[in-house]
C-alpha cells in the first residue's frame, strides 16, 4: 500500500513539473516572439521615417530650385518688356517675343532635378544599426511630371514611397498698363504621394 501511494506521489510530481515546463515554455515562446514583433514595428518605422524624411526633403529641394528659376524668369521678362517698350518707340513694327519660360524648364530645372538622386548608406547619427536610403528622380516628358521614389531601409525593414510632382505652368493674366501680356506662374505641385509594398 505504501509502495503505491509513493508511486502515486512520484507520478503526480513528474506530471505537475511537466505541466509546468510546457506553461513556461509556452510564456518564453510568447514574450519572445512578442519582442521579435515589438523589434520588427520598430524597424517598420524607422525604415518609414528615413523614406519619408527622404523624400519630403527631395521635394522641399526641388521647390526652392523651380522657385529660384521662375524668379529669374520673371526678372528676364521685366528687363525685356523694359526693352521693348524702348525699342517699340523707335521702331513700331518689332513683334513682341518674350522669353519662353519652357526653355528655362527645359534647361535649368529638369537637369538640375535628376542630379538630386541618389543613396546613402547609414545617413542618421542616432540610428545605430544598418540602415540606408535610396532616392530615384525620373521626368517623365509625356505627362510633364517628375516621378520620385523613394526607399528607406532598416535592419531588414524596408518601406517605399513614391511621389508624383507637376512642374511649374505659366498661364496668361490678361494685359498690363502697356497693353502686354501679363503672366502669372504656378509652382511645383505634389499631385500624388502614396506608400507601396514594394517597387
Amino acid at each position: 500500500m505504501l509502495n503505491n501511494q509513493n508511486g502515486i506521489i512520484y507520478v503526480s510530481i513528474i506530471f505537475i513539473s511537466l505541466i509546468i515546463f510546457v506553461i513556461l515554455t509556452s510564456l518564453v515562446y510568447i514574450m519572445s516572439t512578442n519582442i521579435e514583433i515589438i523589434n520588427s514595428n520598430n524597424d517598420s518605422y524607422r525604415a518609414n521615417y528615413i523614406s519619408e524624411s527622404i523624400l519630403e526633403l527631395k521635394i522641399m529641394q526641388i521647390m526652392e530650385l523651380s522657385d529660384k528659376v521662375i524668379m529669374e524668369y520673371l526678372l528676364d521678362l521685366q528687363n525685356y518688356k523694359k526693352e521693348y517698350l524702348k525699342d517699340i518707340n523707335n521702331n513700331p513694327s518689332i513683334k513682341y517675343d518674350p522669353p519662353k519660360f519652357s526653355i528655362y524648364v527645359e534647361q535649368k530645372i529638369i537637369p538640375n532635378i535628376k542630379k538630386l538622386g541618389g543613396n546613402e548608406n547609414n545617413p542618421f547619427e542616432e540610428y545605430e544599426n544598418d540602415h540606408y536610403y535610396k532616392i530615384d528622380i525620373e521626368y517623365d516628358s509625356g505627362e510633364k511630371v517628375i516621378n520620385i521614389t523613394s526607399t528607406g531601409r532598416y535592419n531588414r525593414a524596408r518601406r517605399f514611397i513614391k511621389a508624383k510632382l507637376e512642374l511649374p505652368k505659366i498661364i496668361d493674366n490678361g494685359f498690363d498698363e502697356y497693353n502686354l501680356p501679363k503672366v502669372s506662374i504656378l509652382p511645383v505641385s505634389i499631385v500624388e504621394y502614396y506608400q507601396t509594398i514594394g517597387l
